[in-house]
């Protein structure tokens, strides 16, 4: 077996003081560093509670103690100015005549000439020769951690602790809230549960503990140091590491000297650089307590239970002598008034939330109508020309008026013409439109052959003119505002403002008898105007449904039409219908208050 040289056993003694003294130990906050801004307390108040605090330690003394202030270490993201708090303590505690502080320029200038700047290492030797170079019996020093509560919310607490160069001993630990002095969470609690405070701490267990140590390894448990927690998803191992640090120092274990953990870690760089491997240093526990003086170490696992909510700490202890855990105990602490409030301000904010979307999803919805409503009405110019085919106009079938062959029997509407303008629409919605406009057309139908008609009435020629209001519903498919393809329904009002007005012409061959007694063959002309001016009930308007498609400048349509006349009109026309294409031409449209709502504005 490998051991140790003389010169390591050296360093090992000493290096938990040379750690303090290296630069980068702590991590000091620069100006260059990026944090985000948070709330603070009062620096004044924060100052005055760490001297409050660290007063009644040096209260038996009879002489001033030399103290020097390391800078803090921001372990946080948040801004924190530590250089103004250690300002503030250094001259709280000036102020108070009890102490005497060590200055940076001394401590950086011994540090230069024993040559410690890079290294971090100290030799035996040095201790003395840096306390007589520095004066300082005391370090304090400490780090700004995060204490985070539920839903993100910063609690941030800076861990103060003060060392004996002379023993490497931590003889004083105090925490203190930095944005709130309520700071402690069920974390905090659960490790004052297992350390002092439960009935099964290690604290009251301590006596037995000690006692089977010495009946074991005849040797008492002098020195303990925390090794290692492992924690679950969002709680941070360096904050709880400090946190039980600080409960050891608090719980004031007779006899009992608390090391930081940061000189652990610095004893296995060391051993590695001579060879050992870590795991097979871990298993010789013997030469880690011979070569530095550690008797046992506590080590565990800190979880919350998503359960219960409450905070777990699995805590065992180690014996460095004989590598077997001699004690162990699972403790359990509730939510801190601190998470209480805070899960309090969660709850109040994701109500208020909720208010405030509910609130302004309903004042969004009432503008939104509002400005749907207001900005809905237009007008303007659609103009749609077109042919149509097969629709017999209401003058055109009444058929009691004459005798002899039915006049209009196959008769078919083989010319006509039509032009519609819509002048007034109203969006509905999105996509859907209320559309007001008058259509005109009119048609020609043809004439029987006349050698069907010999003595009998025919019809030499049929035409009609009209002018109908028209009240549509379009529905445009196009999801853009550039695509127009769309489907309209229609009807005709036959109210009183329609008009159609019919013109029937014919003629019929008549035998007449003069005035001798004899007969002859007489032509007589007929013709027969009608105009329609008739209000019919709203189920004998006629209607009409038309397809239109996309396309640029004119948009061309199929046009489909049917009217079922009252009944009793005549009995021979049931079912009147339609066909023909048209060709819809976009002059203008306007809608006045369209800035209040545009969505779905289709022009």
């Amino acid at each position: 077996m490998k051991f140790l040289s003389f010169k390591t056993i050296i360093i090992l003694q000493v290096l938990f003081i040379s750690s303090l003294f290296t630069s980068t130990s702590f991590g000091k906050f620069t100006s260059d560093e990026t944090y985000t801004t948070m709330k603070m307390r009062d620096y004044k108040e924060i100052s005055q509670e760490i001297k409050d605090n660290l007063l009644p330690f040096f209260k038996d003394q009879t002489k001033k103690s030399v103290i020097y202030i390391w800078d803090f270490e921001n372990r946080t993201p948040y801004s924190v100015d530590t250089r103004k708090i250690k300002e503030d303590v250094s001259t709280l505690l000036l102020e108070s005549k009890k102490f005497k502080l060590v200055e940076d320029a001394a401590v950086q200038l011994a540090l230069k000439e024993l040559n410690l700047s890079g290294t971090g290492l100290l030799d035996q030797s040095y201790i003395k020769e840096f306390g007589n170079r520095t004066g300082a019996e005391y370090i304090l020093y400490g780090a700004i951690n995060n204490n985070p509560l539920v839903g993100g919310e910063y609690n941030i607490s800076l861990n103060l602790k003060l060392i004996k160069i002379e023993t490497a001993e931590i003889v004083w630990s105090y925490e203190l809230g930095l944005n709130r002095k309520d700071f402690k969470t069920s974390i905090d609690a659960v490790i004052d549960e297992g350390v002092f405070k439960n009935p099964k701490s290690l604290l009251m267990e301590w006596n037995s503990i000690n006692q089977d140590a010495v009946a074991s390894y005849n040797k008492s448990i002098n020195t303990i140091s925390v090794f290692a927690i492992k924690t679950g998803e969002g709680i941070d191992e360096n904050s709880v590491v400090d946190k039980l640090t600080s409960a050891l120092v608090q719980a004031k274990i007779p006899g009992v000297k608390v090391v930081d953990r940061n000189n652990l870690s610095k004893i296995v760089e060391q051993i590695k650089t001579e060879g050992y491997d870590e795991a097979g240093f871990y298993k010789t526990k013997k030469e880690f307590g011979k070569f530095y003086g550690v008797d046992a170490f506590l080590y565990g696992y800190l979880t919350k239970n998503p359960d219960t909510g409450k905070t777990e700490l699995n805590l065992k202890l180690a014996m460095v002598e004989s590598g077997t855990v001699d004690w162990g105990n699972k403790f359990e602490a509730s939510q801190t008034s601190a998470e209480r409030e805070s899960i309090g301000k969660i709850q109040q904010k994701e109500f208020s939330e909720k208010v405030s979307q509910t609130t302004g999803a309903v004042v969004g919805a009432v503008g939104e109508a509002l400005g749907f409503i207001l900005s809905s009405p237009g007008f303007g110019i659609n103009l749609s020309l077109g042919w149509l085919g097969g629709f017999t106009t209401p003058g055109m079938v009444n058929k009691d008026r004459y005798e002899g062959w039915d006049l209009f029997k196959d008769q078919l509407q083989i010319l006509s013409a039509n032009v519609s303008i819509e002048f007034f629409r109203l969006r509905l919605w999105q996509h859907l439109y209320f559309e007001v406009g008058m259509k005109l057309w009119g048609g020609e139908y043809t004439t029987p052959d006349e050698s069907e008609y010999t003595g009998n009435p025919f019809l030499t020629s049929a035409t009609f003119s009209g002018i109908l209001p028209i009240a549509s519903i379009r529905y445009i498919a196009g999801k853009e505002k550039s695509e127009k393809t769309s489907v309209r329904f229609a009807i005709l009002p036959l109210t009183g403002i329609a008009n159609i007005s019919s013109r029937v012409e014919g003629k019929f061959d008549k035998i007449s008898t003069n005035q001798y007694g004899g007969t002859y063959y007489e032509t007589w002309k007929f013709w027969y105007d009608e105009s329609l001016t008739n209000v019919f009930p709203i189920q004998n308007w006629p209607m009409e449904v038309e397809i239109g498609f996309d396309a640029d400048g004119f948009y061309p349509s199929v046009l489909f039409g049917i009217w079922f006349p009252p009944e009793g009109y005549n009995e021979y026309s049931k079912f009147e219908w339609e066909f023909g294409f048209n060709f819809r031409i976009p002059i203008f449209w306007w809608h006045p208050l369209s800035f209040l709502y545009d969505k779905y504005l289709w022009e």
